[in-house]
């Protein structure tokens, strides 16, 4: 958007620390709604395993924002 709509601004600079941390953090989410998930199957609770699923859901799709946005 930023090529397109505002080609005489300057690019953002994003700190490369910052986008360490986010994927990092996106990676930990990931592991931890994985885990959750496996464990609810195991308990064979249906709302557990509902909870997980569409947080993992919502967590893959705003990874996937993410990554289109900050590249």
């Amino acid at each position: 958007m930023q090529t397109f709509v505002y080609s005489d601004e300057k690019p953002i600079d994003i700190p490369e620390n910052t986008i360490l941390l986010l994927f990092f953090m996106y990676g930990l989410l990931g592991v931890l709604l994985l885990a959750g998930t496996i464990i609810s199957t195991m308990i064979n609770n249906r709302h557990y395993m509902r909870f997980f699923s569409i947080a993992m859901m919502v967590g893959l799709a705003t990874l996937l924002l993410t990554k289109g946005v900050f590249g």
